[in-house]
């Protein structure tokens, strides 16, 4: 289903993913990575709803009408990003930005100093979008997607959680200044 109003860009909330938005997030995923590398709504639910380690977030404009998602697991010493993903129509907005400060801001309340994620060798506008918020690829597992495309491992690690608050400000003030949003983060 295609989007039929922009994006405003002014006002958007960040908040907990509830399971009453997984199969708006189930269709996001489908339009963002199709059938073949897309998540079944099964597994977003049982994330959340099974998962202890897991955190999910959305990113929508009006309640209840989510642009955008990241899943993260809070392990012993990092976030793993485990999926995200931002409307085909609403991409190229800084959605997925404010997704990755997001699990960012999530190792700085866990008290973990790296957040990592695996990234398609292929996907060179996500790992732009990593590398502007200091992801350094550190690996590769190969053959690791369905259609035996390869992985990019890619970290950031911040020893320092003061230096990774500053760092995370400054990312959010030029956030703000490109695109003009007003974020508000509810709960989660």
């Amino acid at each position: 289903m295609a989007r039929t109003a922009p994006v405003n860009m002014r006002s958007l909330v960040l908040r907990a993913m509830a399971v009453r938005d997984v199969p708006a997030v189930g269709r996001i995923d489908l339009r963002a990575f199709g059938s073949d590398g897309g998540w079944p709504e099964s597994a977003f639910q049982a994330e959340l709803r099974e998962n202890r380690l897991a955190r999910y977030f959305v990113v929508e404009e009006s309640p209840g009408s989510p642009l955008g998602y990241i899943g993260c697991w809070v392990i012993a010493d990092a976030v793993h990003i485990v999926t995200i993903g931002v409307d085909p129509d609403a991409q190229r907005r800084g959605l997925g930005a404010l997704l990755v400060m997001r699990a960012l801001e999530l190792a700085l309340e866990a008290g973990v100093p790296g957040v990592t994620l695996e990234c398609r060798a292929s996907n060179v506008s996500a790992q732009a979008l990593y590398g502007k918020h200091g992801f350094q690829i550190v690996g590769r597992h190969r053959r690791y997607y369905a259609d035996k495309e390869d992985a990019l491992i890619m970290t950031r690690i911040d020893d320092d959680p003061a230096a990774a608050r500053t760092r995370l400000q400054g990312q959010r003030h030029r956030h703000h200044r490109a695109y003009g949003a007003q974020v508000t983060q509810v709960g989660g």
